[in-house]
């Protein structure tokens, strides 16, 4: 029997000033836990001069880790992992990666549309031009699994962001 989840992880704004061991985590639909989210900072551990317990600061690289099990009783097709950024994190282009075959694709207007490459227009000389998105630009980050996942298996997604502001992209509507 085939059946289609979406997951949907929605992070605060603190969660990026949470220590490293904090995680979110989002309940499937019997109270499992379906997905859980862990953050490391990877400035802070490359950092031997900083204190473990120093706060997360403007710089600063986090690395974000969802772990999706399939807490149903059979195989799910099509699980979109779908991850707003929080205001304040950069998207580092390139870091979006999961342990299974997955279509990544990436939202520049709050999660209205998804692309592998975003395109915005811009005006250039009079003329409308489309050009790749900056992933700085990005919104959300989604990574779609259309294998199957089989009852009790995990997958794994991650993705690195810098803390700092982030630009607002063109059109979007930012929370």
């Amino acid at each position: 029997m085939k059946r289609t989840m979406k997951l949907v992880t929605v992070l605060a704004a603190a969660m990026a000033v949470l220590g490293p061991a904090r995680a979110a985590r989002a309940q499937a639909s019997g109270g499992d836990e379906a997905l859980v989210l862990r953050q490391e900072n990877l400035t802070l551990a490359k950092d031997s001069a900083r204190s473990s317990a120093a706060a997360t600061l403007p710089g600063d690289t986090l690395r974000f880790h969802l772990d999706f099990t399939n807490t149903q009783d059979a195989e799910v097709r099509n699980v979109a992992i779908d991850n707003p950024l929080p205001g304040g994190l950069v998207f580092i282009g390139g870091s979006a990666q999961s342990d299974v075959t997955a279509r990544i694709e990436y939202s520049v207007d709050g999660g209205v549309s998804y692309s592998p490459q975003p395109m915005v227009e811009v005006t250039d000389g009079g003329r409308t031009v489309a050009l790749p998105a900056d992933p700085a630009t990005y919104t959300h980050v989604r990574w779609v699994i259309t294998d199957g996942v089989a009852p009790g298996s995990r997958v794994t997604a991650r993705y690195d962001v810098l803390v700092g502001a982030r630009p607002a992209p063109p059109g979007a509507v930012r929370q």
